[in-house]
């Protein structure tokens, strides 16, 4: 587990490139909330469907799909009634990106019919929208 949350670690790190640095206190709480989810049998999912993800392969797994909600909702970008957390995502968004990037992620914000969907849709829009990962 340890080896696969170093991968994980450094594939974050490649996928905020255009990104202003993390805190340490996200980097920590993305890493506990990422453990949460993989903890739970029910959000567990392979690391490689991860690295994929965050490779811009994005699998339609339910597995995956489940983990995405777990990981919104430890980080805080959808509530517990399953609404985008829009007032927060957007302060983290102007914590991190440019104007340009911003209104580019604006997108992003949109509703799906299912919990799951709407998680599912806001990542993938999101690494789309700001092209993070180098490759």
């Amino acid at each position: 587990m340890k080896n696969y949350t170093v991968i994980l670690a450094c594939i974050i790190v490649l996928s905020i490139a255009s990104a202003k640095k993390q805190t340490k206190e996200e980097r920590s709480k993305f890493k506990e909330v990422h453990e949460q989810c993989q903890n739970d049998e029910r959000t567990c999912v392979d690391e490689m469907l991860i690295r994929n993800w965050f490779g811009g392969i994005f699998i339609e797994d339910d597995k995956l799909k489940n983990h995405m909600l777990c990981m919104a909702k430890g980080l805080n970008f959808i509530n517990e009634n399953g609404k985008l957390n829009e007032h927060f995502i957007k302060s983290k968004w102007i914590e991190h990106y440019d104007g340009k990037e911003v209104k580019n992620l604006q997108e992003c914000l949109k509703e799906k019919s299912t919990y799951v969907e709407t998680s599912w849709d806001f990542f993938k829009c999101q690494h789309n929208a700001i092209n993070s990962v180098q490759q």
